[in-house]
């Protein structure tokens, strides 16, 4: 039976080099006090309480008093070989324009960047670094945990945060970058990074030979083509979970179907763009005991996007992958339940939000976002975006998009003819030189 995902190139990876993750902790343990007292100035203590390894980061959180008064840091080291290379140093610098900028431009909950600083930097240790303040709550986790009281406030008070961040309309497509005095330029965006692009270049493709470090975007069909070129290339630069004629050709046609898909998915009336989180996980919202969210952490794949692309997040009924709820009847049916309940929510909160005066993104026109989201499981448009940026678990999302389609089978066979022949072409032309 063919694979609905591409694994991650293992072989590739370990092929890379051994890391030796405790060492590179004890290291960052090692100068976390040094590197917090030359910010924190004279006069002070500092204590390790606790130091946490994430997916992407060392995190150690200290006790800092000064002047009789305590409060919580925490320094935040980027684990170098979980990060791209080609990516890294971007990634890092957009994470802080955009926290900046989120911080400058709406109420959200967090944290204050304290200091920062880049690799091979005049500071204790010479690694990337950000010095936050420590943010309250506990983290959502396993959200079936929640009781039905605390999940209506969650979805209250995660649809205020979205609303207050989706009033920021942006013209194009892209990320938010640092200038030259180290502060937020939100008039000159470079391309968005999303989540998977990191491991895209992990496993061996290339992200800047399909979308430039200072691309952007004027339109959803541009961008959502880019994404569809990039498909293609993961597929041929990364084939570890093809093991038959018969698998190649569902991959390949399912790229195809993703392509033509473009144009019944993109609406010239939503030419709207919004900043959209890239990691709005469980693990980085903290709630209160009541369900409130008291804290967003860890902004980093945070980039300028489709207003299509919003919608409630794909984990509301645990399952952590849109490809693993779409292949299965009853998961489906449970997530279209609390998919609508999250949309009621954020529907009402909506009009609440607007009645008080606040601005929509569609600036003069009557649209609102909540109509996006209602319609987002009926049209598809949900999937779509959930497949667009999702380069492992494609295949399993398709089925969803190619049930809005008409196209048969043929159609697609004859655009990969198409395709391939451009691409031998383009390969001759670069050989020889030629334009």
């Amino acid at each position: 039976m063919p694979s609905h995902y591409i694994e991650f190139d293992k072989d590739l990876r370990k092929r890379t080099g051994h890391h030796d993750l405790p060492a590179f902790r004890n290291k960052v343990r090692g100068y976390a006090v040094e590197l917090v007292q030359s910010y924190a100035g004279h006069g002070f203590t500092c204590t390790i309480l606790e130091t946490v390894t994430g997916g992407f980061h060392i995190c150690v959180i200290l006790d800092v008093v000064a002047d009789r008064e305590a409060k919580k840091w925490v320094l935040r080291v980027p684990i170098p070989w979980e990060h791209a290379e080609d990516l890294f140093n971007e990634k890092f610098q957009k994470e802080i324009a955009q926290m900046k900028h989120i911080s400058a431009n709406t109420k959200w909950p967090i944290p204050r960047i304290i200091a920062f600083g880049f690799w091979e930097g005049l500071h204790p240790g010479g690694d990337r670094f950000m010095l936050e303040e420590h943010m309250p709550g506990t983290a959502v986790g396993d959200i079936s945990r929640l009781s039905d009281a605390q999940r209506n406030m969650f979805y209250s008070s995660l649809s205020d945060l979205l609303l207050e961040l989706w009033k920021l309309p942006f013209p194009r497509i892209g990320s938010i970058g640092l200038d030259d005095t180290g502060e937020p330029d939100a008039s000159n965006l470079t391309r968005p990074l999303v989540l998977e692009f990191n491991n895209l270049e992990l496993d061996g493709t290339s992200i800047s030979a399909i979308i430039p470090p200072n691309k952007n975007f004027e339109t959803p069909s541009e961008y959502f083509l880019a994404l569809a070129d990039l498909h293609m290339e993961h597929l041929l630069q990364q084939r570890n979970s093809i093991e038959s004629e018969e698998e190649v050709e569902i991959k390949f046609i399912n790229r195809f179907a993703f392509r033509d898909a473009i144009s019944t998915f993109t609406n010239s009336d939503w030419d709207v763009c919004v900043l959209i989180p890239g990691d709005l996980s469980p693990e980085n919202i903290l709630i209160d005991d009541d369900g409130r969210v008291t804290a967003i952490l860890d902004l980093e794949w945070t980039s300028v996007r489709p207003v299509q692309c919003i919608g409630p997040p794909v984990w509301l009924t645990g399952d952590r992958c849109g490809d693993v709820i779409v292949r299965d009847k009853d998961k489906l049916k449970k997530f279209q339940v609390e998919y609508d309940r999250f949309v009621e929510v954020f529907k009402r909160q909506e009009n609440l939000f607007l009645q008080a005066g606040n601005r929509s993104p569609f600036q003069d026109s009557d649209m609102r976002l909540s109509r996006i989201m209602e319609a987002g499981l009926s049209t598809g448009n949900y999937w779509f975006t959930e497949a667009a940026e999702s380069f492992y678990g494609f295949d399993g999302l398709i089925p969803q998009i190619i049930t809005h389609q008409n196209n048969s089978r043929d159609s697609h066979l004859l655009a990969m003819a198409r395709w391939v022949g451009n691409r031998k072409l383009k390969d001759l032309r670069d050989d020889l030189g030629k334009p």
